[in-house]
């Protein structure tokens, strides 16, 4: 049964920063339900496309520890795939709400992309992650047999069981990242650096509390404040 589709945002992780690009469709459309490569995971007819816009940036989407929080404005169906730097997987993976459907393909290049659906009405879907290097041959094992669901859904499910087990043994710990955020944090999360995010806060222009830290809720009206100018 295919997607339907209203935007796709794919972006490509890299140790020195990542590529953007999004592409926002003229109508809903059907698309089928993909199972393979890079060139099978966004539109081919460029008539279904109303708006393309590509970025670059030097912020990787990860941080040193390997971590991440990202919070794609897909909106109402529409999908988010992100395409890991080479010879790497998701550790773990936290998804929100949890109807977000999550899959896994594979790149050109020795690369995994994982595919993020919002079947709901929320604007934003939030994805915190943890990546390492694919020493398990998860994407050898995925080329292999890229139509087989169950080694796909077996590798999905083994990244979200490993953060469920960690979020029992520091409850506090993951609620407080999800509600208030460091610095680092909040630039990696508003793709700006940390000297940016400093002079806005000073100016007023981010709310921000005690401490250089930074609510959540904060952030996203001040995207949502930037967007309308």
């Amino acid at each position: 049964m295919p997607y339907k589709l209203n935007k796709i945002i794919f972006e490509r992780d890299h140790t020195w920063g990542y590529e953007s690009y999004t592409y926002e469709l003229k109508t809903e459309i059907d698309f089928p339900y993909a199972a393979g490569m890079l060139q099978e995971l966004t539109p081919k007819e460029h008539s279904q496309i109303k708006n393309y816009k590509p970025e670059i940036s030097d912020l990787p989407l990860f941080n040193e520890k390997g971590l991440a929080k990202l919070i794609p404005e897909v909106g109402p169906k529409g999908m988010y795939y992100l395409e890991l730097r080479p010879g790497h997987k998701l550790r773990q993976l936290i998804v929100e709400p949890d109807d977000v459907v999550t899959d896994i393909y594979i790149g050109q290049k020795d690369t995994l992309i994982y595919c993020f659906y919002n079947p709901t009405r929320r604007k934003f879907i939030s994805i915190t992650a943890a990546i390492e290097k694919d020493t398990e041959g998860v994407y050898s094992q995925i080329k292999a047999e890229p139509e087989d669901l169950i080694w796909r859904q077996y590798y999905v499910k083994r990244a979200f069981q490993s953060s469920s087990e960690s979020m029992k043994e520091n409850t506090k710990v993951q609620k407080f990242t999800k509600e208030i955020l460091t610095s680092d944090e909040a630039a990696n999360f508003l793709r700006m650096s940390k000297k940016t995010l400093q002079n806005y806060s000073s100016q007023g222009k981010v709310k921000s509390l005690k401490g250089g830290k930074f609510r959540l809720k904060d952030l996203e009206e001040f995207l949502e404040q930037k967007k309308k100018k």
